[in-house]
């Protein structure tokens, strides 16, 4: 078999694909075996009919026709696997029938991968940014490395502040008429104080309460709240600290500094931690600058899309527009209809 492939627009590729002799010998004695197997000829059974009766029953026209198509299907399949080709879509054939004893030639024309042509991607105007560590970015480390090994301590000697962990309990009532919220109450809410886990602005005013005080938060609930009919309403909360806690992280010394990491002391931790921050900032400026190349290359970039794969991703707008719409119970005949 010869096939000779010649790029076309758009990257469309035509392979004209040319079959032997014997190969179309054999595609007549396939297409011979297919006809009678799926003829009733009076005195054989299906498929056993010589092929002298098959061709007085159906006709040479029939089989050579049958035979085209087998050489058509078993001459693409073959030149698509020798030339290693990725088609985009079905082929667009142009054939025409099979003769005979005689050698077959048709064309098949597909779209294939677009080519990207590279514009320049060395001459970027920009260079590597790396951001410099210093001692404040080396001290915030260190205070999320406390902060992390912070335990729990009962509160006794004050009232609540921010960052606190509480227990409280509560009940919640509308304002104008102090009628209570169905659902805003408990008897024991966990709460770290300044984490606005609740309505905003109430966690502010438990500030200074002590254990067992009862204190009024009055606050609004905000215009996106779950609750439609809560939405902007205002609403007061008769509260009581049950429990209350503060974290308190361990001292920065040497013992410190040998649990969180390898080394023997404070300064040893700092060296590490400095370290390690240069490190990733290096590393986050070299991926960076590699994105920027990227984006250079690209910019520089040309490529011609094949219409099939422009029409493929129009399908698939379409196909997800229309399940939109479905899953609002509406048609997409109804939504073309109204939208002209």
């Amino acid at each position: 078999m010869k096939v000779t492939s010649t790029p076309g627009p758009k990257s469309s590729l035509r392979l004209e694909i040319v079959m032997p002799v014997d190969e179309v010998a054999a595609a007549i004695s396939s297409a011979v075996r297919q006809v009678a197997s799926r003829s009733r000829i009076p005195g054989f059974r299906p498929g056993k009919a010589p092929r002298q009766v098959v061709e007085r029953f159906a006709g040479l026209a029939g089989i050579l026709e049958e035979a085209t198509e087998i050489l058509i299907e078993r001459g693409y399949r073959k030149a698509i696997m020798e030339s290693e080709t990725l088609p985009l879509t079905s082929p667009t054939i142009e054939a025409q029938p099979a003769v005979e004893g005689a050698e077959y030639t048709f064309s098949a024309t597909i779209s294939v991968p677009p080519e990207v042509k590279l514009g320049d991607y060395q001459k970027f105007p920009f260079t590597p940014a790396f951001e410099e560590p210093d001692a404040k970015k080396v001290d915030a480390v260190i205070d999320d490395l406390r902060d992390s090994y912070a335990v729990l301590t009962p509160v006794t000697d004050r009232g609540a502040a921010m960052g606190d962990y509480a227990i409280i309990s509560f009940t919640g009532y509308r304002a104008k008429d102090d009628t209570p919220i169905d659902g805003a109450a408990s008897e024991k809410m966990p709460i770290v104080l300044g984490s606005e886990r609740l309505i905003p602005g109430f966690e502010a005013q438990l500030v200074d309460a002590k254990i067992g005080d009862a204190a009024t938060v009055s606050v609004t609930f905000p215009d996106d709240y779950q609750e439609e009919s809560l939405r902007g309403v205002p609403e007061r909360f008769d509260v009581v600290i049950q429990e209350l806690r503060a974290r308190i992280p361990p001292p920065l010394d040497d013992a410190f500094a040998k649990q969180v990491a390898n080394v023997e002391n404070v300064e040893g931790l700092r060296a590490e931690i400095l370290t390690r921050l240069k490190a990733s900032a290096a590393d986050r400026g070299r991926h960076e600058f590699a994105d920027k190349i990227v984006e250079y290359a690209m910019e520089n970039a040309t490529v011609e899309i094949p219409d099939p794969l422009i029409e493929e991703e129009i399908d698939g707008l379409v196909d997800e527009l229309a399940r939109s719409f479905a899953r609002q119970g509406l048609s997409f005949e109804q939504y073309l209809e109204a939208a002209g």
